[in-house]
C-alpha cells in the first residue's frame, strides 16, 4: 500500500443534487480511482424539512410518509453519482442520513464515525433563503471537519 493509499482511502462525497455536488463527485471518482479508494456518497436530510402547515396550501405530512418520501427523494438525488462510481469500477455506498442537527454537524459526524480521510464536496447547494437559514454548508464543513476537506467550484 502506497503512502497516498494510507491517507486516503475513504471518500465522503455529500450530495445535494446541485450541479457543483455533481462536479465534486466527478472529481472524487478521480480521486478514488486514482487511488483505489471507496466512496460514500451521502444525502442529508434535515429534521427541520418537516414543515408543519402554514396555510391551507401547504399540506401537513405525517412523519412517517415524510420520511418514506424524503428518502426516495434523496436516493434519487444520489442515484447518478452512484452510476457514476459503477460506471468507472470505483467502488461505493449510498446512503441517506437523517439530521437532528444541522447538516454541517451531520456530515463532520459521518465523516469521522465512517472513518472517512477526505471530504469532496461542491462550493455551491441550496440557494436564496434556504442558503441564508442553513448558512454555507460547505464553509462550516471545512471549519468542523475530521479530515481534509476539497471543495469543488
Amino acid at each position: 500500500m502506497s503512502e497516498i493509499q494510507r491517507l486516503i482511502n475513504r471518500i465522503l462525497l455529500p450530495i445535494d443534487g446541485s450541479e457543483s455536488a455533481l462536479k465534486a463527485a466527478e472529481l472524487a471518482i478521480v480521486i478514488a480511482k486514482g487511488v483505489i479508494a471507496e466512496i460514500l456518497a451521502i444525502h442529508v436530510v434535515p429534521e427541520s424539512s418537516l414543515i408543519l402547515p402554514l396555510g391551507p396550501e401547504v399540506p401537513y405530512i405525517p412523519p412517517a410518509e415524510f420520511w418514506e418520501k424524503a428518502e426516495e427523494e434523496a436516493m434519487e438525488i444520489l442515484k447518478p453519482v452512484k452510476e457514476m462510481c459503477e460506471k468507472s469500477k470505483v467502488k461505493v455506498e449510498t446512503r441517506v442520513v437523517r439530521s437532528k442537527t444541522s447538516i454541517v454537524d451531520t456530515i463532520c459526524r459521518v465523516a469521522e464515525e465512517e472513518k472517512c480521510n477526505l471530504i469532496v464536496m461542491g462550493t455551491r447547494g441550496v440557494t436564496g433563503v434556504k442558503r441564508f437559514l442553513l448558512g454555507s454548508v460547505a464553509s462550516g464543513v471545512i471549519t468542523y471537519a475530521p479530515c481534509p476537506v476539497m471543495v469543488v467550484r
